[in-house]
């Protein structure tokens, strides 16, 4: 969630505050992912192909852990 923090400070520092919406922060918008900089080539190759598949629909990812 770094990233999508990143993104609304810089849109309030650019007169564009989203005070009172709901925002929804998702791997295609690039506003949440995985840190990839102490895995193996292989692992980041895994990640990149599951991140791809959340975000064509093909891993189902639930809304909540209930």
């Amino acid at each position: 969630m770094g990233r999508a923090a990143e993104n609304e400070a810089n849109d309030t520092m650019d007169d564009n505050f989203h005070g009172g919406e709901h925002i929804v922060s998702n791997l295609e918008d690039g506003d949440v992912g995985v840190v990839k900089t102490s895995l193996s080539d292989e692992i980041k190759k895994a990640v990149a192909i599951a991140e791809q598949q959340i975000i064509y629909e093909e891993i189902n990812v639930p809304e909540s852990l209930q």
